[in-house]
């Protein structure tokens, strides 16, 4: 069996001899790391798709094939990724997802997700509760504002229960793939969330240098839409990965669905805040915030998530007290 990314070999399984270091997700790992990370692309405990592909492994042709990035595994050296991709075929129509939407065997957290094709791009389609998913909605329009993220997320649904669904951009391509932390790292990686050194740790894992400044404005808005989620969850910090040579570049922010339209507690907003300081980013995080204010204001007036902007002043507040 040999794990491929895209159209290249990157080991062999079956002795561990790597042919493409720079494809592995991290240079340096060995075999076991390898076979790790694939067990970990597969959750199938609370997402009933990803548990029914699971269930049909052995029927597969592209064993733990992926969506959201571009690692499969071969049993047939002169298959090719077009051959077997969801990016190229037609949804639905690859015999091992026969009748199911083809998902990512990789899609963590609690609700249901699958892959949809709209044109040329592909979007995750996840149901959520009303309340939640024009949350998620209206948190994702405010980041692409913000050049925080990049989200497309139309909602549909009634005015309560569980029948929102949101439809986000993928932000994997056949050239570029997203991977998160929460696949390629073993869990409980990210000891802190709020700190910047920790995240940046993770990084520096991949080869990235510094990314203070990215971490810091995804951490600001955070706090500004009252999401923790983003703090324990490695899955929710990801990077770009070329299929062709391996390079690693920034993808923008992603998954807004744990905000909340409530004002974010101030002991909270403090722990966010005292690990800015701690690290010597003060200056830095009210610049931004002085610069996102008035859009930020006039954003969530027209919206109606005017808490917001409170959660953004509360922000100013306590990183300007001096202590």
């Amino acid at each position: 069996m040999i794990l491929k990314c895209g159209n290249y070999n990157v080991m062999d399984l079956s002795d561990g001899t790597v042919f493409n270091p720079q494809l592995l997700p991290i240079e340096s790992w060995s075999w076991a790391d390898v076979v790790s990370f694939l067990d970990r692309r597969i959750y199938a405990q609370s997402n009933k798709i990803a548990r029914r592909i699971d269930q049909r492994k052995s029927e597969q042709t592209a064993y733990r094939l992926g969506l959201s990035d571009a690692y499969w595994i071969s049993f047939d050296t002169n298959e090719k990724f077009s051959e077997i991709s969801p990016y190229y075929q037609e949804f639905g129509t690859l015999e091992f997802v026969s009748g199911f939407v083809d998902p990512t065997l990789r899609l963590n957290g609690s609700f249901d997700k699958e892959w949809v094709r709209f044109g040329d791009f592909t979007f995750i389609r996840k149901v959520e509760s009303v309340l939640v998913a024009r949350t998620e909605v209206i948190a994702g329009t405010l980041a692409t504002k913000l050049q925080i993220g990049d989200v497309v997320s139309p909602i549909f649904g009634g005015e309560a229960g569980w029948d929102g669904i949101v439809f986000i951009k993928n932000l994997s391509s056949p050239d570029k793939m997203l991977l998160d932390f929460g696949s390629v790292l073993p869990p409980n990686s990210l000891s802190d969330g709020y700190y910047i050194s920790a995240v940046q740790a993770m990084y520096s894992q991949v080869g990235f240098g510094s990314v203070s400044d990215y971490v810091l404005r995804v951490s600001l808005f955070d706090g500004v839409i009252g999401n923790e989620d983003r703090r324990h969850n490695a899955g929710n910090w990801g990077f770009y990965k070329s299929v062709d040579g391996g390079s690693v570049s920034l993808c923008p922010a992603y998954d807004f669905n744990m905000a909340y339209s409530l004002e974010a507690p101030e002991h909270l907003l403090r722990a966010r805040v005292d690990s800015i300081k701690a690290e010597g980013f003060t200056k830095d995080a009210l610049d931004y915030l002085a610069e996102w204010k008035p859009i930020v204001q006039e954003f969530c007036t027209r919206h109606g998530y005017t808490v917001w902007t409170t959660n953004l002043v509360n922000l100013i507040k306590l990183l300007s007290e001096v202590r």
